[in-house]
This record gives structure tokens, sequence and C-alpha cells, in this order.
């Protein structure tokens, strides 16, 4: 199923959240391009679930008991980085 592409796309967006996280004096613009990007990777994050979830490949609950586990996890992270 597409277990591994989730599982992948789960953790370049934690990579980069970390990265983001660790960089200092980012501008404004900067900052608005970053929160596009993990945006643009969440949605597809979330299609990616959705399909999975239509294909069978998710047994473990809802599409969107998933998602929220996905976006609470990268904000847990974030959140435990920005002290």
């Amino acid at each position: 199923m597409l277990g591994d592409e989730i599982a992948l796309l789960r953790v370049l967006i934690k990579r980069f959240a970390d990265q983001i996280q660790a960089s200092q004096g980012v501008g404004l613009s900067e900052s608005a391009h970053y929160l596009a990007v993990i945006s643009e990777a969440m949605l597809r994050l979330g299609s990616l679930l959705r399909t999975d979830h239509l294909l069978g490949g998710s047994e473990r609950g809802t599409i969107l008991e998933q998602l929220n586990l996905a976006i609470a996890e990268v904000s847990a992270e974030m959140a435990l980085e920005q002290g």
C-alpha cells in the first residue's frame, strides 16, 4: 500500500520543520515561504492518507484520526524545540 510513502513524507515534514526551528534570524517573507511549503506537504500527506484509506490500507482508524495524529506529532515536536 502507500504506507512507505506516507511514512517518508512524515519524516521529511518533520526534518524540514526541525531545520526551520534551528534557523535563526529568518525574515518574515522566508518564514511565510516555509509555512507554505509545510502546508503543501501536509495537504499531500492528507491526500496520501485518504487514498490509502480508500484502498483499504488503513485499518487502524479513520482518515481524519490519522491526519490529526500526523499534525499533532509535527506540532508537538515543533513546540518542544521552541522551548
